[in-house]
């Protein structure tokens, strides 16, 4: 029989988000396993998601499921039977007991796979929390036992109100189960403890979701640090051609006005002027700003990673209240040097923290009661909600359509040059021909 690693051996863990391709990461992680799949579903559950536990079943896979008796599971009653007579343990978890705020999956013991992925589809929505996939032990034997737990204090036998339904598994206590409940309880995390299972899965799930948010709020300051690298670079290659378009554009809006009036006319005019006004502002900030500095591959990868240990220890909702200020402080600290790609300066600030109190602290929250436990899940919520707005503002941005799509800047900006030089001459061109025309 496959045996768990021990949580205890020491190893070089990773953590990897995905907030685009995401179906082809679950996919591919789905498809690396050997030899075990248990997963707890927040939700619906997706065809895509079925169709992988099917496959891993049919690769031989031990598949361990639990999900949320909701009316849109429940009405896949034929899906969850071929599910089971492939030979599936399936869980029905009863949503009013206990809320899942997220999907979990252990992959062979060895590998936590956590967010959308079971509605994940090739193009997701705006409130997609991404996936996030860690392999760091403690985490890893943590969601184990937090299935478990899931699983064993929150059934529901369907076939007491419904026998056309699926029974709902009996976990067996197999000898991975028992491996589990033996290191969970060595490392301080056992399945019965002061807390309670409710407790436990509360504060697991805080857990989990604090780990997204931190992953998507870096993702955001990626999306964020590319934008203003773009902005930076198009200002110096074509800055002065958009300035002189967006004047010569106004200085024809405004004379196109006074010869012929009109609500229309004055609408653009001001329109024109608004944008001219907006550009000129832009381009002061962006002058005034440092430069942000380009990094290849390697400096990338380390200045991500660096932002997201930083992240983790001096986040504000990280910290204890007296600390809060200090916090936002050296967050703030953070995002700009993370903004302008200012690797030696985030150095600086990691030393910093080495030798403060903030840095000191070892982050989580402390044991709590169910109702403390759901306000700060409920405040998580709200964090990442806002995150979602935060994204979906930089994505409606037009310079991240723009560099999105168009990935050799030098070539983009010569097009662009060709364009606004023909249009400023379209434009001043018009200009003369309404000279000529007011003049006896």
């Amino acid at each position: 029989m496959y045996q768990l690693p021990i949580a205890t051996q020491a190893r070089k863990s990773s953590s990897q988000a995905y907030f685009s391709d995401s179906l082809q990461a679950v996919s591919s992680q789905i498809g690396l396993a050997r030899y075990t799949l248990n997963a707890c579903i927040e939700g619906p559950c997706g065809r895509a998601w079925f169709e992988l536990m099917l496959h891993g079943l049919r690769r031989g896979l031990t598949v361990t499921l639990g999900i949320e008796a909701t009316p849109e599971n429940l009405n896949s009653a034929i899906a969850w039977e071929r599910l089971t007579a492939m030979g599936g343990q399936l869980a029905w978890l009863l949503p009013d007991r206990i809320a899942l705020h997220t999907s979990e999956c252990v992959i062979d013991g060895i590998l936590v796979m956590s967010g959308d992925f079971a509605q994940t589809v090739h193009l997701p929505g705006t409130n997609f929390n991404g996936i996030l996939i860690q392999d760091d032990p403690d985490i890893v034997i943590q969601s184990a036992a937090a299935l478990l737990a899931l699983r064993q204090t929150n059934q529901w036998k369907p076939e007491a109100t419904d026998p056309s339904l699926p029974t709902t598994a009996v976990v067996p206590r197999t000898q991975s189960t028992a491996q589990i409940e033996a290191i969970t309880a060595h490392n301080g995390w056992p399945l019965t403890n002061r807390q309670g299972p409710l407790q436990q899965i509360a504060l697991w799930q805080f857990q989990v979701l604090e780990q997204h948010a931190l992953a998507m709020e870096a993702d955001t300051a990626e999306a964020l640090r590319k934008t203003y690298a773009f902005d930076h670079a198009q200002d110096q290659a074509i800055g002065e051609l958009i300035r002189q378009l967006l004047d010569a554009k106004q200085r024809c809006m405004i004379r196109r006005h006074a010869q012929l009036g009109g609500q229309v006319n004055l609408e653009e005019a001001e329109e024109a002027q608004a944008a001219f006004r907006t550009y000129e502002q832009t381009h002061q900030s962006l002058a005034q700003a440092p430069v942000a500095q380009p990094l290849d591959g390697q400096e990338l990868a380390d200045i991500k990673q660096l932002y997201r240990k930083l992240a983790m220890i001096c986040h504000p909702d990280r910290v204890e209240e007296r600390q809060k200020s200090q916090a936002e402080v050296v967050f703030q600290q953070l995002q700009r040097s993370y903004r302008n790609s200012d690797f030696s300066a985030m150095k600086h600030l990691e030393a910093t923290l080495q030798t403060q109190t903030l840095g000191n602290r070892q982050p989580g929250p402390p044991e709590q009661g169910l109702e403390s436990l759901g306000l700060r899940l409920s405040n998580l919520q709200k964090r990442l909600a806002s995150e979602h707005a935060t994204r979906n503002a930089i994505f409606r941005n037009p310079s991240w359509r723009t560099l999105s799509t168009q990935s050799n800047w030098a070539l983009w900006f010569s097009q662009q040059a060709l364009f606004l030089q023909e249009e400023i001459t379209r434009y001043e061109r018009t200009l003369q021909g309404m000279t000529a025309q007011a003049s006896p």
